[in-house]
């Protein structure tokens, strides 16, 4: 059975060079973390860490994976999909992922040519002018770019039972991933139905995620919200928020042991190192004064008015 496609896009050369640079830059980086690696005396291809484990294990229609940098958010991403490939569900498994521009798909295509290829030598292959990975047994992974809300018009009506965002604070405001829920269905029996995103706190998105999974307070600890409801006051299906730590990522410390002072110092201003390093969203981002609002000094302590009466 052949089944259409939503059109790959085409790049402008600009688009093209940018993507060529990136690729390459982000191979250089994969190449730097061990493929395989031994555990207990046997040789292990990928194995979750810490956090990544509860992400792939996460029953909620709604899932997003956030936190610092370097706790293999990508990986947890991109091995949510895979787990479900080669599992019987043949065709009926189709995958769509999203980064905000052309260029940014580099990175995701680093990462799957990394790991697909041992995970599933021989069984799958990637296809650069579709920008699609396609198993032997039928199961599709698309990767694609989407910058604005009329771009959804190439997938309306579509049927993706997986759905990835990843860098979801990339984007502006929720419209993008709204209009795509509609598109997690399939209408095959015993087919898990799943959206997954990662993210950095900050961001132009910083303020709408962090109200959409409700990350105030305790926001380290896991979020789940069973009744979430719209601005309409109508209830929505379940998510989760899970957050990850570069602590937890120990192969890519050992290869990188200072890989928190290259965090420290590509972060643009401390809001920034803040939530690359810690994964807090207690920062102020998202706005026009991220770069000069600082509560330590922009807050004053509670006093009473002069004349104003006490209640």
């Amino acid at each position: 059975m052949s089944i259409a496609h939503a059109p790959a896009h085409v790049p402008t050369p600009e688009e093209l060079e940018a993507y060529k640079a990136r690729l390459s830059a982000a191979v250089l980086r994969e190449e730097a973390i061990p493929v395989q690696y031994t555990e207990d005396g046997k040789r292990v291809t990928w194995q979750d860490q810490g956090s990544q484990g509860e992400f792939l294990d996460s029953p909620w229609f709604e899932t997003l994976y956030h936190g610092t940098r370097g706790p293999g958010k990508t990986d947890g991403l991109i091995m949510s999909f895979a787990m479900e490939c080669e599992q019987g569900h043949g065709e009926a498994w189709r995958g769509i992922m999203f980064r905000q521009t052309y260029p940014q798909l580099a990175d995701v295509e680093a990462k799957t040519q990394k790991w697909f290829r041992h995970i599933f030598p021989g069984r799958c292959k990637f296809n650069k002018s579709k920008m699609l990975w396609e198993w032997s047994t039928g199961e599709v992974l698309l990767l694609r770019h989407m910058m604005r809300p009329s771009d959804y018009l190439n997938y309306h009506g579509h049927e993706y039972p997986f759905i990835g965002w990843e860098e979801l604070t990339n984007w502006a405001n929720d419209e993008c991933y709204k209009l795509m829920i509609a598109c997690c269905r399939t209408s095959k029996m015993d087919v898990p139905r799943m959206i997954r995103a990662t993210t950095n706190p900050y961001g132009v998105g910083h303020n709408w995620v962090k109200d959409r999974w409700q990350l105030y307070g305790k926001w380290w600890e896991t979020r789940i919200i069973l009744e979430p409801k719209n601005s309409q006051g109508l209830i929505e299906r379940p998510r989760c928020a899970i957050h990850g730590h570069i602590d937890e990522n120990k192969i890519l410390l050992a290869a990188d042991p200072h890989y928190k002072q290259t965090i420290v110092s590509s972060a643009a201003n401390p809001a920034m190192a803040e939530a690359w390093l810690d994964g807090s969203w207690d920062i102020v981002a998202g706005g026009m004064f991220d770069d000069v609002w600082d509560a330590r000094y922009n807050l004053v302590k509670k006093f009473d008015l002069p004349g104003w009466p006490k209640e």
